[in-house]
């Protein structure tokens, strides 16, 4: 597993642990300047653990830059592109079962074949 850990004053240093079991889901919480440090993290957990489903959300997701960004990032699994406050439980439920969280509003995820797929349309909450 990666973990950040403080490297003194300044940048922090990225530290790799083996973990007994890798890791089902993980997901990241976005807001303002976090999504590029988020999307470099993501994608080297993908590659260290291949099975591992990558959910990506909160502000900096929403609506178009969501979209656009799991298309352009093949290493994300699902967007929330809207409020998750509904739909968190079982979007996790599903992908740590191996299933397609579909029919989840506001939620794009990547099927088998790697296509996007959309749920049904973001609603507020």
């Amino acid at each position: 597993m990666l973990r950040v850990v403080p490297a003194g004053p300044g940048p922090v240093a990225i530290r790799e642990h083996e973990l007994e079991e890798p890791p089902r889901v993980v997901a990241f919480s976005c807001t303002f300047s976090q999504n590029l440090p988020a999307l470099a993290l993501g994608r080297r957990l993908k590659q260290r653990y291949p099975d591992v489903r990558l959910v990506y959300g909160v502000a900096v997701f929403h609506d178009e830059v969501g979209a656009e960004l799991i298309r352009a990032a093949p290493w994300i699994d699902a967007v929330s592109i809207g409020e998750a406050d509904d739909v968190i439980a079982p979007l996790f439920g599903a992908l740590a079962q191996g299933r397609d969280p579909t029919g989840l509003q506001g939620v794009l995820y990547r099927d088998a074949s790697g296509a996007v797929r959309e749920g049904t349309p973001p609603r507020a909450v």
